[in-house]
């Protein structure tokens, strides 16, 4: 290799961007308990995500989210879970690839 050329990398077939396409399910229900027990239920409506993330009361579960790649699926009773009132998961809500209402 010469000073100045463009080094080449072998290309093994990854596509970057397919890497990328995975979303991740988030469930949000009154409390954490009473969500799991929902989800056991309608689970079977969303059968490509196996292992949904469960949204607590406390905001600090919301650090370091990002709506880009967010299925949210807002459960009976979320209303009354106090998180809603927190300015970042207005932002989550209003921005997630996908938002679900059960």
């Amino acid at each position: 290799m010469k000073f100045g050329q463009a080094l080449e990398l072998p290309d093994h077939g990854h596509n970057i961007t397919q890497s990328g396409s995975h979303k991740y399910m988030y469930v949000v229900g009154r409390t954490v308990i009473d969500a799991k027990k929902q989800w056991r239920n309608i689970r079977s409506r969303y059968p490509q995500y196996k292992n949904p993330i469960f949204i607590s009361r406390n905001a600090s579960s919301l650090d370091g989210l990002s709506p880009d790649r967010m299925v949210l699926v807002l459960l009976t009773g979320y209303l009354e879970n106090p998180i809603v009132k927190n300015d970042f998961f207005r932002y989550l809500v209003e921005n997630a690839a996908e938002v679900n209402y059960e």
